[in-house]
């Protein structure tokens, strides 16, 4: 790729970052995980501060979540239940039970670092990895109790539907086209673990179908951080005995504001020489403004061949504006209706292919018009 249009950066060659451990972790740790609480099967890489973490596989069972349409309704009415019971509390119990609970989690400390902001892509994986993975080496003692409940929940269910869309989008393309390069864009990426969980269900459903091409994953983000990690667990994920042994794939950063969308341009006019999608987990619908949302929609009409497909992520619009504004962490996210996504999706000019939704969040896979809906 042209240096003039982005600057990539190698972050296998980087020297640590002195200041991730106060960003994102808090206090110093243990920086591996002891050998007995590894779990067999599950691959694990290090952050740019040289703290190892397991990798989310998303089929392995300690990862695993596969609710039926009523659990998740099911778990969508607990979340209700849980936010009306906590705002009951009076305001001064809710502010020290919320202390309390914050000098104990990772998470929580995480979530409290992106008030009035954005949740940062290493914030949100630790949200990703559940709690049979929140070994002391990086979590506190309240950190498995903050993974089992919804919001956690939530974040690993949103991973494995975007997983599932990119993946359904992308096998029939490959099927087809046996040697043609594959390119996943990803716009706000972070560690870009839905990308890299599209090609183990691709690997686990046609497991020759991604080798003998050239794979890459382009994440978009404003901190290298998150794509740090997830370019060392791509070389753990392709190691001899891992989930994706066997095929060539790379993952490069591009700093990017996404006020700037006409960046994406020449990345855009490469996707006609490959098999490509783009991708935005928790990122551009969940925090960009119409004007920026509708930027993107219009250069991915405009640059992209017929076959391809934007899958994205949104927040359902579930409880009173009240109530949130009264909660203790105030991420500056928006939240849609059903009929407000459709509404965006249409009068942008696409169609909505394909749903699957977590129990506060909608993921959905929109291409171009007078594609068949499924």
């Amino acid at each position: 790729m042209d240096a003039g249009i982005a600057q990539v950066i190698d972050f296998r060659a980087m020297p640590p970052c002195s200041d991730l451990l106060d960003s994102i972790f808090g206090d110093k740790m243990s920086s591996q995980i002891n050998v007995i609480n590894r779990i067999a099967g599950v691959n694990y890489a290090l952050t740019n501060d040289g703290i190892e973490m397991p990798i989310v596989n998303i089929l392995h069972p300690s990862f695993a979540l596969d609710p039926s349409t009523s659990e998740v309704e099911c778990l969508r009415a607990q979340y209700l239940h849980e936010s009306e019971s906590w705002l009951r509390k009076p305001r001064l119990l809710r502010r020290m039970l919320f202390g309390v609970a914050l000098r104990k989690s990772r998470i929580l400390q995480g979530l409290k670092d992106g008030d009035g902001s954005y949740l940062s892509g290493m914030n949100t994986y630790l949200m990703k990895l559940g709690p049979e993975h929140m070994d002391r080496s990086f979590a506190l003692s309240f950190d498995a109790k903050v993974a089992k409940g919804i919001p956690s929940t939530n974040v690993r269910l949103r991973l494995r539907n975007m997983a599932h869309l990119i993946a359904d989008e992308l096998l029939p393309l490959l099927m087809n086209n046996p040697v043609r390069p594959v390119l996943l864009l990803n716009i706000g990426g972070g560690t870009a673990m839905d990308s890299l969980n599209a090609l183990i269900l691709i690997m686990r459903k046609s497991p020759g179908v991604l080798t003998g091409r050239k794979i890459r994953i382009q994440v978009f983000d404003g901190d290298a951080r998150g794509a740090g990690f997830g370019a060392r667990a791509l070389d753990a994920l392709m190691a001899p005995e891992a989930p994706l042994f066997g095929i060539d794939a790379s993952l490069d950063y591009f700093p990017y504001n996404w006020s700037q969308p006409e960046m994406l341009a020449p990345f855009l006019e490469k996707t006609q020489e490959t098999i490509s999608c783009c991708s935005s987990e928790g990122a551009l619908l969940e925090y960009g403004t119409d004007k920026e949302i509708y930027s993107h929609l219009d250069l991915m009409k405009r640059y992209t061949q017929s076959s391809f497909s934007f899958i994205a992520s949104a927040s359902l619009d579930l409880v009173h504006k009240d109530m949130r504004d009264e909660a203790p962490i105030q991420l500056n996210n928006r939240y849609y209706t059903r009929e407000s996504i459709a509404e965006l999706v249409v009068s942008s000019g696409w169609n909505i292919a394909r749903i699957l939704e977590a129990p506060t969040t909608q993921c959905f896979c929109i291409r171009k018009p007078k594609e068949s809906l499924r």
